[in-house]
């Protein structure tokens, strides 16, 4: 990341790869979705048939051999953007990061992102293609978060080692209430169990007392670590914690969370490392999660 110069690949995207995807998009769209094969019987068939297409939004739904599919420019750009997107951000997050003893620094540096996303918002391609919106919208999220964080607090937090989190939201209050009731109020059993100070202090950078009990049971009857790293792992890949946490993943994990009997968590590391994709209740963990 070192080398990285934010915003560049935006501005030849945005200016040019953009629209040599919509042309693809296009020309896919007219020919290659609608196509027609040869039966058993000799007789010709149509294989699709469009059900909706909006070409304001170029997006397309129809089926294809009688099972519904979904084309859109958006799909066809997704996966390099997000990439770059997320490039992005962990290098805002680093820089911000480094300069937290400064704020005037902070002030600069939150500055020079946002000017850059102003640049982003005034291109043609952004006012064109609505679904951008959604991407730098990423973007702007986190700067914002940094430059209305109190920096007091965040300077108390790397002085005295306090690992707490400090969640990104455009209303972190209301977020982190919200996560707050969802974990402890879920049926037939909570996720966790611990005071509404805690909770709190845990996801504003301030400092844990009791500790967050994590009360999902595996199935050898034991606190349940992989589906709390995979809670974690969902708040930050939906941008609600920094990614610059990973430095120091396992010592926010202790300082915050116990087991169910309130005991200090212990072999984090090699849990980590057999983290399955769908551990215990993994899809409650994606719902909360993806309410926020």
């Amino acid at each position: 990341m070192e080398n990285y110069t934010p915003f560049a690949f935006y501005r030849t995207f945005l200016d040019k790869e953009i629209y040599i995807e919509l042309e693809r998009y296009n020309f896919n769209a007219d020919s290659s979705i609608i196509e027609s094969y040869q039966g058993n019987d000799g007789k010709f068939y149509t294989a699709g048939k469009v059900i909706r297409w909006d070409k304001e939004n170029h997006f397309m739904e129809y089926t294809e051999f009688g099972e519904n599919k979904i084309y859109s420019l958006e799909s066809e750009i997704q996966e390099k953007l997000s990439t770059e997107i997320d490039k992005t951000i962990e290098y805002i997050e680093k820089g911000l990061e480094q300069r937290l003893m400064n704020p005037e620094e902070i002030k600069s540096f939150s500055f020079f992102m946002s000017k850059g996303l102003s640049t982003i918002k005034n291109t043609k391609a952004y006012s064109e293609f609505s679904f951008l919106e959604k991407y730098f919208n990423k973007i702007e999220k986190v700067v914002n978060a940094y430059i209305d964080l109190d920096q007091n607090t965040k300077t108390t937090v790397i002085i005295n080692n306090i690992y707490s989190y400090t969640l990104i939201a455009e209303n972190p209050e209301v977020t982190i209430d919200k996560l707050y009731n969802e974990l402890i109020n879920q049926k037939p059993t909570p996720l966790i169990s611990c005071t509404k100070e805690d909770f709190v202090n845990a996801f504003t950078g301030k400092e844990v007392k009791e500790g967050i009990n994590w009360l999902v049971i595996s199935k050898n009857k034991k606190t349940s670590k992989v589906s709390l790293i995979y809670f974690i792992d969902k708040l930050i890949d939906l941008g609600f914690l920094s990614r610059s946490i990973y430095n120091d993943y396992n010592k926010y994990i202790k300082y915050i969370f116990r087991d169910k009997d309130g005991n200090e968590l212990q072999n984090i590391k090699q849990s980590k490392s057999t983290i399955s994709k769908k551990p215990q209740l993994a899809t409650t963990i994606d719902q909360i999660t993806s309410s926020l």
